[in-house]
C-alpha cells in the first residue's frame, strides 16, 4: 500500500497562520503592528493563548476559542515576518508558549518544533532565533509534533531511539530519572512514530505505525503514559491481548498502523480515546485480538475497545477506499516561517 505524503509547502502555510494568531495585534484599518502586552494569569491583552499541542487541545479541535484578531476584515494583513533554515524538514505543526522565562533570565515567546530527523528545536517566535535544541541518537524519520504540558514546564518529544523524551521548556534539560525516557517501540527500523503526541487528564498518548514500503515488523499501538510517574499501559491493534510494547515477531500478525496526523483523539465528555488503524488483520468481531482497519473507541478506564461493531463496518469500507496514488515529494529546503500583521 502506498500512502500520500503531505507536501512541505502546505506545512509552511500552516505555520504562517498559526504564528500570526499568537504573536501580534494589528489595527485592521491601518495595518499598524503593536507587540503583545503581558497581563496576569499567563495571558496577554487581546486574549493571547498558548498552543500547547497539535490541534490545540486533546479533542484536536484546531480552534483557539480566544482568537479575535483574525477575521474576514483583517486576514489580508497577514504577511511573512521572518524565515529561517532548519537542519531538516519540520513535517508537522509546532507548539507555542508565550512569555516563557528561560534559564538565562530572559523572556521569550517560544515555538517548539520536531524535525524529521528527530530533533526538538526551541525557537524565538518573534525572530526565529535558536534558543536550544536536542537530538537523541537514532535513524529513520518522524512526522510527530511536540507536546507542552499544562504547567508549561516540560515539553515532550519523540526521539528516533524509540522513546518519548521529557525536557524542561526553559533550558532543554532532559529528565532521565523516574522512568524517563519512556519506551515507545522496540522496532525502530520498521515501526514509526508518525502521529502527534496528545495529553489529557494527566496522561500522555503516543501512537505508532509503519514506514513507507510496509516492511515488517510493526503492529501499531498506543502507549498510555502517566505524566506523574511514567508508568504505562499499551494497547496493541494486533494481539491486543498483549498489553506491553511488543518485540519483533512476538505477534503472529503484522502491518496494522495508526497513520493519522492527529493520532489519538480524546473525547472531552467521556475521556475515551479514539484512533483509526489501517491495514492488518481483523477478527475482533469473532472474539479475536486483531483490530486492523478499525475505528477504535477505547475506554478511559480499562483501555479496551468500547465499540467493536464499528470495526466491521469500517473494514468493509476500507478495502474499497485505500489510496493508490504515489507520495508527493517533500521540498529539499527545510524552513520555518512566521508572520506578523
Amino acid at each position: 500500500m502506498t500512502r500520500p505524503t503531505r507536501a512541505a509547502p502546505a506545512l509552511a502555510a500552516l505555520l504562517l497562520i498559526f504564528v500570526s494568531a499568537c504573536a501580534s495585534r494589528a489595527d485592521p484599518t491601518t495595518g499598524h503592528v503593536s507587540p503583545p502586552t503581558a497581563t496576569a494569569g499567563g495571558a496577554t491583552q487581546g486574549q493571547q493563548t498558548d498552543w500547547l499541542q497539535f490541534g490545540f487541545d486533546a479533542a484536536r479541535s484546531g480552534v483557539n476559542p480566544n482568537e479575535t484578531r483574525i477575521s474576514a476584515g483583517t486576514v489580508a494583513l497577514l504577511h511573512r515576518l521572518w524565515q529561517v533554515s532548519l537542519p531538516d524538514v519540520a513535517d508537522s505543526s509546532p507548539a507555542y508558549v508565550q512569555g516563557l522565562a528561560l534559564s538565562d533570565n530572559t523572556v521569550h515567546d517560544v515555538l517548539f518544533v520536531t524535525t524529521r530527523d528527530g530533533r526538538l528545536l526551541a525557537r524565538d517566535a518573534a525572530t526565529g532565533a535558536a534558543l536550544w535544541a536536542r537530538q537523541p541518537a537514532g535513524t529513520r524519520i518522524t512526522h510527530s509534533s511536540p507536546l507542552v504540558d499544562a504547567t508549561r514546564q516540560y515539553v515532550y518529544a519523540y526521539g528516533l531511539d524509540g522513546t518519548l523524551h521529557k525536557y524542561r521548556t526553559d533550558s532543554g534539560q532532559e529528565t532521565t530519572s523516574g522512568g524517563w525516557p519512556v519506551l515507545i517501540t522496540r522496532m525502530t527500523g520498521t515501526e514509526k512514530q508518525s502521529s502527534s503526541i496528545n495529553s489529557s487528564g494527566g496522561r500522555i498518548y503516543v501512537s505508532t505505525s509503519g514506514y513507507l514500503g510496509d516492511a515488517p515488523s510493526y503492529q501499531g499501538h498506543i502507549v498510555i503514559i502517566s505524566a506523574a510517574d511514567a508508568s504505562t499501559h499499551v494497547f496493541n491493534s494486533l494481539c491486543s491481548n498483549l498489553a506491553h510494547v511488543l518485540r519483533p515477531h512476538e505477534c503472529p500478525e503484522d502491518q496494522s498502523g495508526i497513520w493519522a496526523r492527529a493520532g489519538v483523539v480524546v473525547d472531552p465528555a467521556t475521556g475515551n480515546l479514539f484512533a483509526v488503524t489501517g491495514n492488518g488483520a481483523y477478527d475482533a468481531n469473532t472474539g479475536g485480538n486483531d483490530w486492523g482497519d478499525t475505528v477504535l473507541e477505547l475506554s478511559s478506564i480499562s483501555w479496551t475497545p468500547a465499540t467493536p461493531t464499528w470495526a466491521a463496518r469500517l473494514r468493509r469500507c476500507c478495502h474499497a477506499c485505500r489510496p493508490a496514488r504515489p507520495p508527493i515529494p517533500l521540498f529539499s529546503q527545510p524552513r520555518i516561517q512566521a508572520t506578523l500583521r
